[in-house]
């Protein structure tokens, strides 16, 4: 039988351009998915690459702690691109030592603005440099160990893949990938992990036309970008600045050659190489890796830099504590929860003050704790909200603040003494603190008292000083239930009459939401302060915490300071307050079991001890004077 050779060569024709078509088409798919964008070269500006905000200042003769400054600066960078650190303040006698871990502040200081975090997933930091930036010991050690010809091949490295193909056959099975800087960057930015031969020509595809299109310098700038380097204190690090903040709690200008071959040495694989959980295997890798470019010439042969068995410890030591103190996961809710009125500092603060007194409230009971804040500016006679904050980044924080109701406690006893004068109460008169049982539809009451070996009466500002219940409900009842609770009920949502069915409300039985709290409290102030003498109100009894239920866990630094405050604690510690106001903030913090309660019979929480004590830690660690408190 004879070949039908012109037929044949149409059939090989139209093959060959059907192949030829595949591929073209196939290369066109592949090249036009790719949102090349992201390795269009970062163009540094004056705020696009700052956290939006005002930085904020330290105050002449405030205290500052060290650690959290040296945190903030390590994020942050002035208008005009000057990197800030915590040592050139020491050494040029901006700050002084005041004790371990606080500084005194010598002169007003405005700090730097915080850098913009890049990263859009939840819990990552990201701050993307430019290749100038980026110093030449980490791009160099990166190409002498991931890609030596990285400048001399354009995307792919036919050698490398040769060598990595026979030592595949030989195995029988992917050992080595043969993967180029470029192809590698592909990979991170494009395409999965998964080990396919087609994976990989689309990889080969992209990088080739990747270095066709962009330049060296911006492929590299573009990786140490874009790499993830692991994760500590939850969060994961993304680009080189997180890498160098996050592992040496330096700026990448500031990393030594080893610190160099450490990071390095982690890209490898981050997680197996991990510096807590393996260090063994990154102590021996990172020693590996510095032989070899010491040997290629890119470190300096005259001194030694590598570090001893006590500086591999120390530095170990240094990330398990990080890890314990979350400052720099403190510092990211600080850049994604803005911007708010608040000065960045100032936010950066209060948020590490909320998440540490959580951490360590956590390791105290089983339930799931949260914590929220609200503060409202009153200067000018305005109520602008300041800064408004919730622990679970992952709800939504509106609902959780303005519509959520809190057991109040008793915060509200500072207001209902300002109604009890208004309805004519004496405060010279002494006010009975014994037991008093009330007959009610519900059946007999009768309130409790946590204070022991009471006198037998008291003034109105020693109960309230105290927060007393029995006297509150003596004096109301001499007042008349009807009247106070008709004053009440008309301002106070959801208040339930009459009174004298729920005198129970007086100590704290009803719920209302944060920005009721403040509403009712912003009238409160206005009237305490249009009083002639304002000190000898409700307002003024509560001005020295060192007088009221405060005085045991207020700090030594505090005492001698004024401010008007009041706690409030209730169902046996799950709902825990603290309201504030120090001439200008009005505050209300609500610290408690956020979500079931179920077999929950107490937490031994207190007002006092949990959201008192992140306000005191804001207040004493934000750099800020004590002013003498002042009426508006």
């Amino acid at each position: 039988m004879s070949v039908n050779w012109r037929k044949f060569s149409y059939i090989a024709a139209g093959a060959f351009l059907l192949f030829a078509l595949s591929t073209i088409l196939f290369l066109y798919l592949t090249i036009q998915e790719i949102p090349f964008n992201r390795l269009e070269l970062y163009q540094v500006n004056e705020r696009g690459e700052l956290a939006l905000g005002e930085a904020g200042e330290l105050q002449s003769s405030s205290i500052v702690n060290k650690d959290l400054l040296a945190n903030f600066l390590l994020f942050s960078r002035d208008s005009h691109g000057a990197e800030a650190r915590i040592g050139d303040w020491i050494n040029e006698k901006i700050l002084t030592r005041k004790g371990p871990i606080s500084l005194e502040v010598q002169t007003d200081l405005k700090l730097p603005l915080l850098l913009k975090n890049h990263c859009e997933d939840l819990y990552c930091y990201q701050h993307k440099m430019s290749f100038r930036e980026i110093p030449s010991i980490l791009w160099k050690g990166l190409i002498g160990i991931e890609d030596s010809r990285f400048l001399d091949h354009r995307g792919v490295d036919w050698r490398s893949i040769m060598r990595a193909l026979v030592s595949d056959l030989k195995e029988m099975r992917f050992v080595q990938g043969g993967s180029t800087i470029t192809q590698q960057l592909v990979k991170n930015l494009f395409l999965s992990n998964e080990k396919t031969v087609i994976r990989k020509i689309r990889e080969m595809i992209i990088a080739l036309y990747i270095e066709e299109v962009y330049s060296k310098e911006n492929i590299l700038e573009s990786y140490f970008n874009e790499v993830v380097w692991g994760a500590l204190e939850g969060i994961r690090i993304k680009g080189v600045f997180a890498a160098s903040a996050f592992y040496f709690s330096k700026k990448p200008s500031e990393l030594d050659e080893f610190e160099a071959t450490i990071l390095i040495s982690l890209l490898k694989g981050p997680a197996f190489f991990h510096p807590i959980r393996h260090a063994e295997r990154l102590k021996a890798r990172a020693h590996l890796v510095y032989e070899i470019l010491k040997e290629q010439g890119h470190y300096s042969s005259e001194f030694q830099v590598q570090w001893s068995d006590s500086e591999w410890d120390d530095w170990m030591k240094s990330l398990k504590q990080k890890t314990e103190s979350q400052a720099k996961r403190n510092m990211w809710r600080s850049l994604v929860t803005g911007p708010q009125k608040m000065d960045q500092f100032d936010h950066y603060i209060i948020t590490h003050s909320i998440e540490r007194v959580l951490t360590e409230s956590k390791e105290k009971t089983t339930g799931d704790l949260a914590a929220k804040l609200l503060i409202v500016d009153l200067a000018g006679g305005s109520s602008e909200e300041v800064f408004r904050y919730y622990t679970k980044y992952e709800r939504l924080t509106a609902p959780a603040i303005e519509n959520e109701r809190h057991m109040v406690g008793s915060i509200f006893k500072p207001y209902f003494y300002q109604y009890l004068l208004a309805l004519g109460a004496d405060t010279e008169r002494p006010i009975q603190t014994g037991e008093i049982q009330l007959k009610l539809k519900s059946g007999r009451w009768s309130p409790r008292e946590l204070a022991k070996n009471l006198p037998e009466t008291v003034s109105m500002a020693e109960a309230l000083k105290r927060s007393l219940n029995r006297p509150l409900i003596h004096l109301a009842q001499e007042i008349g239930w009807d009247e106070l609770g008709e004053k009440l009920g008309a301002r106070i949502p959801r208040f339930l009459k009459p009174l004298s069915e729920y005198p129970s409300q007086l100590l704290g039985a009803m719920e209302l939401t944060m920005p009721e709290i403040l509403d009712l409290y912003r009238d409160f102030i206005s009237v305490e302060c249009s009083r002639p003498d304002w000190s000898e109100g409700p307002m003024g009894w509560l001005l020295d915490p060192t007088q009221t239920t405060l005085q045991r866990v207020i700090r030594p630094e505090l005492k001698g300071i004024e401010f008007f405050s009041k706690t409030g604690t209730s169902n046996d510690g799950l709902d825990n307050l603290f309201l504030f106001y120090d001439g200008r903030w009005l505050g209300v913090i609500w610290f408690g079991v956020d979500g079931s309660r179920e077999g929950l019979s107490g937490t031994n929480f207190f007002g006092s001890t949990t959201a008192f004590a992140i306000y005191q830690s804001f207040i004493m660690q934000r750099g800020k004077r004590f002013t003498e408190f002042e009426c508006p």
